[in-house]
């Protein structure tokens, strides 16, 4: 099933988060991602997608890198333009 990978890491980051007693959904705290790959990707693309529907303005990506390319922001990549770029 399309995207059914991408749930799956969300599930992953999920649990990872609260081993490290990190509940940004309760507690409204920010944190920060770097990813593999980039939004044209079924994966990131997804994640990307997901991470928004998730965790809203509590999460910045701060890069994403794959074959084609990379971008990086300190301060977080603006994530209307990384939706824009989703092609799924």
């Amino acid at each position: 099933m399309y995207g059914v990978t991408s749930e799956g890491v969300q599930v992953f980051l999920n649990v990872a988060l609260k081993e490290m007693n990190m509940h940004p959904t309760q507690t409204g705290e920010p944190f920060t991602v770097k990813m593999t790959g980039g939004p044209d990707g079924d994966v990131a693309g997804n994640m990307i997608k997901i991470l928004r529907r998730e965790y809203g303005d509590q999460v910045k990506v701060l890069g994403l890198a794959d074959a084609t390319g990379c971008a990086e922001d300190p301060e977080g990549l603006n994530m209307d333009e990384l939706m824009r770029l989703v092609r799924f």
